[in-house]
């Protein structure tokens, strides 16, 4: 009786396991299947693992993993295996540009190198849920009016919902010989918001369309309609000053300050 009791805790304590770190913290043992986190196609997800256990081993006290491989990755995926010996273990996995919505599998393996710890091999499988529908996108406001050759300023946020970050390009249509784009880096699950400009050289409305894209993925697009209402009277100009200029001598500063305030006097 007491020899089975000894050999059962024998084995629970030489039980091998790796903790994973991020995108959230769980422990993880032979043949297990994970769920890791969402992503939208293209999209590069970081996984990390602690590389040090508190159980298992050769002693019973834990022992230290040296490296985490890619086994195997769904087609026109990619998976890059950990750094030997760093702390912590940090694999990335890029989903196929072109994924279509759903789960797909990638399977990997904690190596101890040398079998130094008596740790030996550990496999398991990471879940990744690939999501379209991965970010948030607004633009205000929905009109500006300028005088001719001023920026129409427009604020426009970007959510990234899912577990990976991404760089989006913002773009426009509906202004002739305006060509501007501006890059913005999203991390995962957080927003940034910047300032997009647009200029128009005649008196006119103009229906503008903004435009985002993922730089990962032709997949990941989205667009707004806003307008823009190009006044060339000098109440207009007046007013558009408050949306600054695009370039002016620095002596000249204190004018268009003078007339920034009085544009407002006149509202």
């Amino acid at each position: 009786m007491f020899i089975l009791l000894f050999l059962v805790m024998g084995l629970v304590v030489g039980e091998n396991y790796i903790t994973m770190t991020y995108p959230e913290t769980r422990e993880i043992h032979e043949g297990d299947i994970i769920n890791v986190g969402v992503l939208g196609p293209g999209q590069t997800i970081p996984v990390r693992f602690s590389a040090t256990t508190t159980r298992g081993g050769r002693f019973g006290d834990g022992g230290r993993w040296d490296q985490i491989v890619i086994l195997s990755a769904p087609r026109g995926w990619k998976g890059f295996d950990s750094k030997l010996y760093e702390d912590p273990l940090q694999i990335n996995v890029k989903a196929d540009p072109m994924a279509a919505e759903g789960d797909y599998s990638v399977r990997v393996m904690a190596v101890d190198d040398g079998n130094a710890d008596r740790m030996g091999n550990l496999t398991f499988t990471l879940v990744f849920t690939v999501k379209h529908d991965i970010y948030d996108f607004s633009v205000e406001p929905e009109h500006v009016s300028v005088g001719a050759y001023q920026p129409a300023r427009f604020r426009i946020t970007i959510f990234n919902k899912g577990n990976a970050p991404d760089m989006f390009v913002i773009s426009s249509e509906g202004l002739e010989d305006w060509v501007f784009q501006k890059t913005v880096y999203v991390p995962e699950r957080d927003y940034r918001t910047v300032v997009y400009e647009v200029v128009g050289k005649e008196e006119e409305n103009y229906p503008i369309t903004i435009k985002i894209r993922s730089m990962n993925s032709p997949l990941i697009h989205d667009s707004k309609n806003v307008s823009v209402s190009v006044r060339s009277d000098l109440k207009s100009d007046y007013h558009a000053v408050n949306n600054g200029l695009l370039l002016f001598p620095t002596t000249e500063s204190p004018i268009y300050a003078f007339i920034g305030i009085l544009s407002n006097l006149l509202r």
